[in-house]
C-alpha cells in the first residue's frame, strides 16, 4: 500500500516571484518619477503579484500530495485532485517561454469529458491535458519518475519507458 507522500512548493520559486514583483513595482515607481501614466499601474500590479506570493508562502500551504489513490495539486484557494486510473502518462517538456522543464501529463477521455472546460483550458496554455506549475524541490525528470512510478505502485503493472519531449 502507497502512503502519502507531501511535497512542499519550492521556496526558491515563491520568492523569485516576490522579487519579480518588487522590481515590476519599482520600475513603476521610475516611471511615475518621470510622469509616464502608466507608472501607477505597475506600482500597483507589482505590488498584488509580491503581496500575493508572500501570502502564499507564509500560509505554507502549496503542495503536491501523492496518496493511493492520486494526486492532488493544492494551492492557497484551491485543490485539484486527480486519480491515477484518470492519468495515460506523464512526460517532461520543455516550456517555450522561460525554456524550464515541467511535467505534463494526458488524461483518459473519460476523465478529460468530467471537467472539459478545465480540460480545454489546460490544453491551450499548455499543449496537453495537465501541467504542474513547478517542480516542488526536484527536477522535473525526477518528480516525472515519481509521479509514474507511484501511479504503477498503486495500480500495479510495470512503467513504461517514458518520452522526454523538448
Amino acid at each position: 500500500m502507497t502512503t502519502e507522500r507531501v511535497l512542499p512548493s519550492s521556496k526558491q520559486t515563491q520568492l523569485a516571484w516576490i522579487a519579480i514583483g518588487a522590481g515590476v513595482a519599482c520600475a513603476g515607481y521610475a516611471a511615475t518619477l518621470l510622469r509616464a501614466p502608466a507608472g501607477w499601474i505597475l506600482v500597483a500590479m507589482g505590488a498584488f503579484i509580491s503581496t500575493g506570493f508572500a501570502l502564499v508562502m507564509a500560509a505554507g500551504r502549496n503542495a503536491l500530495r501523492l496518496d493511493a489513490e492520486g494526486f492532488a495539486v493544492v494551492s492557497l484557494l484551491r485543490c485539484v485532485r486527480y486519480r491515477w486510473e484518470d492519468v495515460v502518462s506523464f512526460a517532461v517538456v520543455k516550456q517555450p517561454l522561460f525554456g524550464v522543464e515541467a511535467v505534463v501529463f494526458e488524461l483518459t477521455p473519460a476523465a478529460r469529458s468530467r471537467n472539459p472546460t478545465e480540460a480545454r483550458v489546460e490544453r491551450a496554455a499548455s499543449g496537453y491535458d495537465g501541467a504542474l506549475s513547478e517542480t516542488y524541490g526536484l527536477s522535473a525528470r525526477a518528480l516525472c519518475e515519481l509521479l509514474a512510478s507511484r501511479q504503477v505502485q498503486s495500480l500495479g503493472g510495470t512503467i513504461e519507458r517514458q518520452e522526454w519531449a523538448s
